[in-house]
């Protein structure tokens, strides 16, 4: 795993009690992080879907 990636992990303890912006600014963190280690390891598309959930988080344009 990733050096840096795993100082940014938390526990979903931590997650389920933090403020919803907090939580969003953390998993924007971590969908931009993941998105680079995916293009780094040669996985282009992969790296363009988390771009695009990333994205999808900032505009609040997210399904489900």
């Amino acid at each position: 795993m990733n050096v840096a990636l795993d100082k940014t992990r938390i526990s979903l303890v931590d997650l389920a009690t933090m403020e919803e912006a907090d939580v969003i600014d953390y998993l924007l963190e971590l969908a931009v992080e993941l998105s680079e280690i995916a293009l780094e390891a040669g996985k282009p598309q992969a790296s363009a879907l988390l771009t695009l959930a990333a994205s999808n988080l900032r505009t609040g344009t997210g399904g489900a």
